[in-house]
């Protein structure tokens, strides 16, 4: 009966993988890669740098020779989550013609990768080493040993989705703060745990500029609503992108202008109904919205936040008081009946409003 690996063997099968995957990024077979990076301003990564950044070939068994050649067992290649299973039955790399991103803990142990595909690659974008006795998604951050092998004790921290993202970020704040990425997951609650008991005075949520970015800052400020965060949308961008395209300069303005999260989110939702001034049901719907979204992440200062909403969407303070405090007590469940009746008073109130306005003047802009 064959023994499970041990931890050590694991760890070691994985540096062992990095060192092949570092080989081959500066190797002749990593051409395309490196111009990637440089193209994009990571030709940092290329130098000596903390990251554990490399290319896997694209070769079916590549690693998976290499490390039976050093000794490894099929079992521990496996259990690393270097190899898998093809339909063949035969062992192959989990990894092929990907850029490498060693994940490594507090301890600064390497536990896993994350990879990317080429440009206009095949799916998955980025492949994260699956669920291990060493890696666990749900509750590991790609930057964190790097964050705490560094001399200097980082007083804030922004938290990305990519490595690149993380990479982009060091690379523009010349490392005076420490960059997290979340690896193609929702920030869980052992994340936040981690975060949360951090010594960071400042938690920045720089996510992607697109729905599910969005859908992901929502998330991420629920998930740590007892913690003061602020956020940055880089427009039509991640920060990675935007690193690429403006340099460090651009990036380091973006993270200079980060607003606290529920102002950026409420700005989002605001958004999403421009008709809200002239359409009563517009006003309605954006009010329930936002209303739902800060009942999530149960901000600080809701009657400032009441306060806006209500000049945004012509809509009464109290009503819009009301709702908020609905939306904070109560489950969607409970406050789906209660809100029929707000919203018919809120409606009649509305287009009364704008009967006026229409007999007096156009509608003030905003």
């Amino acid at each position: 009966m064959t023994s499970e690996p041990s931890r050590e063997a694991l760890i070691a099968a994985n540096q062992d993988a990095a060192e092949f995957y570092r080989r081959h990024l500066l190797g002749p077979d990593g051409e395309g890669p490196r111009r990637y990076l440089a193209e994009r301003g990571f030709e940092a990564v290329l130098e000596d740098t903390p990251w554990t950044v490399g290319y896997a070939p694209a070769a079916w068994t590549g690693l998976y020779d290499h490390l039976s050649e050093l000794g490894y067992s099929d079992q521990t290649q496996l259990d690393a989550g270097l190899a898998s299973i093809s339909r063949r039955g035969n062992l192959i790399d989990r990894f092929r013609d990907r850029i490498t991103f060693g994940i490594r803990d507090q301890e600064d142990q390497l536990l896993g990768f994350t990879a990317r595909t080429r440009p206009n690659g095949r799916d998955p974008k980025y492949l994260n080493t699956p669920g291990t006795t060493l890696f666990d998604k749900s509750s590991v951050l790609f930057g964190q040993g790097e964050a705490t092998t560094r001399s200097l004790n980082s007083a804030s921290c922004v938290l990305v989705e990519g490595p690149l993202d993380a990479i982009a970020v060091s690379l523009a704040t010349s490392a005076t703060v420490d960059a997290l990425a979340l690896c193609g997951t929702a920030l869980t609650e052992k994340h936040a745990e981690t975060l949360r008991s951090a010594p960071y005075e400042g938690l920045v949520l720089a996510l992607d500029d697109d729905a599910a970015g969005v859908q992901a800052l929502e998330n991420a400020a629920a998930a740590l609503s007892s913690h003061a965060t602020s956020a940055i949308r880089c427009r039509h961008h991640d920060p990675a992108g935007l690193f690429a395209e403006g340099g460090p300069t651009a990036l380091s303005a973006a993270l200079s202008s980060a607003r606290p999260t529920p102002e950026v989110l409420l700005e989002v939702h605001l958004a999403k109904w421009p008709d809200r001034f002239q359409n009563a049901e517009a006003a309605i719907a954006c009010l329930r919205e936002a209303a739902t979204t800060i009942a999530k992440i149960k901000p600080a200062d809701v009657a400032a936040l009441a306060t806006q909403l209500s000049h945004e969407t012509n809509l009464p303070l109290p009503t819009v008081t009301t709702e908020l405090s609905e939306a904070l007590r109560s489950t969607t469940s409970d406050r789906r009946s209660a809100m029929s009746h707000r919203v018919s008073r809120a409606y009649i109130e509305v287009e009364s409003t704008n009967r006026w306005l229409s007999t007096s003047g156009p509608t003030p802009h905003r």
